[in-house]
């Protein structure tokens, strides 16, 4: 099996998204474990640290693969989870383990970065896609210069063979998948749920009288579980609708023979609404409270789901080779007489 390709936006990608991850599961774990308490600026250095690291594991594994030639998804999902669960635990301090540990929660708090961390891989290993021969724009020209057999010049073939890289410049679109839409919608419906819970703890923290850092941690701290759970239910109900809201602006993209990332977020801004007046107004308050969340949804449908050609025209079964004419023939309009007397 080919190794999988070397994306350095994915890499960027994944350290961002493991640092987010991190600081959203130190927060609460600050509640759970007596004595874990951080000052904000620790706390931030703290999950940029774990993102660090876990981009750095990540990246050895990924070259070792590559060096091994295996390409297996599985084995990122593999190498992403491990990454993750190692990354979580070097950000927590010894005493913040041994709390863990004493407390017999060690599986709890690594289950769902394991988890996590297992989806990071494969998601970049299904993004980058496998490694097939080079790049190489001098090879591509000359494959051009030279005309393949059988036609007069080599604009005439969609694909071009360039060594064993080969080049596609026929019509595309968007792939189809529903597994990838139910995974962009969560994602953009966690995004918000986020936000807002920030927001909320913000707020919460602006009332204070005493606005310390181990004070608005303290109560951040308190405060997490019960917003977090308020997020998560927020989640489950966004989900569907989102989702539905992704495949209506996926074929609205079809419709329009357009496949740029700004106009899938553009159309996401718009597919909501479009649900609304569907539902005859019904759903109007929840098209335009979904409007942002199915934007950014369908912006990482774009990105996950890829591009494939556009399909050819379904075989056509003849019965009778006269009708193979086209349709403004004359044929088509008179018709032959038979005498029968």
């Amino acid at each position: 099996m080919p190794p999988i390709r070397t994306d350095r936006a994915g890499f960027g990608m994944l350290v961002a998204g493991a640092s987010v991850f991190i600081f959203l599961c130190t927060v609460p774990a600050m509640m759970t474990i007596e004595g874990m308490r951080l000052h904000m600026d620790a706390l931030l250095f703290s999950c940029l640290r774990g993102g660090l690291a876990f981009g750095g594991a990540f990246v050895v594994g990924h070259l070792f693969l590559r060096r091994a030639k295996l390409g297996n998804r599985a084995l990122y999902a593999g190498l992403g989870g491990l990454a993750l669960a190692l990354a979580y635990a070097t950000q927590m301090r010894a005493v913040d383990l041994a709390a863990i540990a004493a407390q017999g929660m060690i599986a709890y708090f690594f289950i769902l970065p394991t988890l996590v961390g297992a989806g990071m891989g494969f998601l970049y290993a299904f993004k980058a896609g496998w490694e097939i021969g080079d790049d190489s724009p001098e090879a591509l020209v000359e494959a051009l210069q030279t005309p393949p057999e059988g036609t007069e010049g080599a604009s005439e073939a969609a694909v071009v063979r360039a060594g064993e890289t080969e080049y596609f410049t026929g019509p595309l679109q968007v792939r189809t998948s529903l597994p990838l839409m139910l995974l962009a919608a969560t994602l953009s419906a966690g995004i918000a749920a986020g936000v807002q819970a920030v927001l909320m703890l913000g707020y919460e923290a602006s009332l204070l009288t005493d606005r310390s850092n181990a004070s608005v941690i303290d109560h951040t701290a308190e405060m997490s579980l019960g917003v977090g759970l308020q997020a998560a239910f927020m989640i489950l109900i966004a989900v569907i609708p989102v989702t539905l809201s992704i495949l209506v602006g996926h074929f609205i993209a079809r419709g329009l023979k357009t496949h740029a990332h700004w106009a899938y977020f553009a159309i996401g801004l718009l597919a909501p609404v479009v649900l609304a007046l569907v539902s005859l107004g019904a759903l109007l308050m929840l098209g335009v409270m979904i409007a942002l969340p199915t934007a950014l949804g369908l912006l990482f449908y774009r990105s996950f789901a890829g591009l494939e050609p556009v399909p050819v025209r379904e075989d056509i079964r003849v019965g009778d080779t006269r009708a193979l004419i086209p349709a403004d023939h004359p044929r088509r309009q008179f018709g032959r007489i038979i005498r029968s007397q």
